[in-house]
Formats: structure tokens, sequence, C-alpha cells
């Protein structure tokens, strides 16, 4: 225990995005419309049920003007399903990051939204700048889709 934080694994998931219609960004350029945004949700079990319930989970995206931080009372894999009915989610990965294992990182240089992933969990990878990029790596490394399969009618 480094700081007060046990070393512990919690789950984790990606949500990657493609751009509104409407929308573009300078960074499109490089990221493409395709696969233009990500953010992460990091799921943390509560020992008992309380007024939100037995899971708190933490959303953390970045913005064009700030970083966005969200807590919601519920499970993870629910709020995963309704980001994927509620936005333009093209992919959900699910992993489990190491809580207390590399205190020593500590990005430096422009925030972006594959940055505060890459500092949330705790990996220094220069090379992966866009979310394809990271996507990509992460399969490679053995993150599992999340996606969910919705019927249309």
């Amino acid at each position: 225990m480094r700081y007060g934080i046990p070393r512990k694994a919690v789950p984790a998931y990606v949500v990657f995005q493609r751009a509104l219609p409407q929308q573009w960004r300078w960074w499109h350029l490089i990221t493409g419309r395709e696969w233009a945004h990500c953010w992460m949700m990091r799921a943390e079990a509560v020992g008992e049920p309380g007024l939100l319930g037995e899971w708190i989970t933490i959303k953390v995206e970045t913005t064009p003007a700030r970083v966005h931080i969200d807590v919601y009372g519920g499970h993870p894999d629910n709020l995963v399903a309704e980001a994927q009915v509620a936005m333009r989610t093209i992919d959900v990965l699910a992993l489990t990051i190491d809580i207390g294992g590399r205190e020593e990182y500590c990005p430096r240089g422009p925030m972006s939204c594959v940055s505060l992933v890459k500092a949330m969990l705790g990996v220094w990878w220069p090379t992966v700048i866009t979310p394809r990029q990271l996507h990509r790596k992460l399969v490679s490394l053995g993150a599992a889709s999340a996606r969910v399969q919705w019927q249309t009618r």
C-alpha cells in the first residue's frame, strides 16, 4: 500500500464513440469521424446496499472545454447498456485495472480523451494517440468487447 491506497483490481469499461453528424473538430483530421472519442467508467463495489445501491460507477470523460466526472449508483453493466442505446457507441471494452500498481506515472502534455484513459489505466504508450489505436492495443492485450446485441423491431 502506498499513499493509503490499497492495491486491488477493479472492473472498468472503455467506451468508444463516433462523431455526431453535425459535429466537426480539428482532431477529426487525425482520428476520423468513426473513431472520434473515448471515455472510461470504473466500478466500485460497496460493501452493503445503501442509497446508491451495491455498486458505484464513476464515469470520466473529456470534453473540448473540461474533464467531466459523473458518479452513478448502479451496476456498471446497466450503464454500459444505457450508453450503447443513448449514445453513438462503436464498441465497449471490459477490462480489469490494477489500482495502486503504478502511482509513479503522471501524464504530461496535452490532455485528450486517449491520454485521460491511458492515465486512468496507469499505462504509458507514447505511440497510442487516437481512440482507434487505443482500441487495438487493449484488444491485443486481452480486453473483451462488452457490446450488447440489440434487436431492431
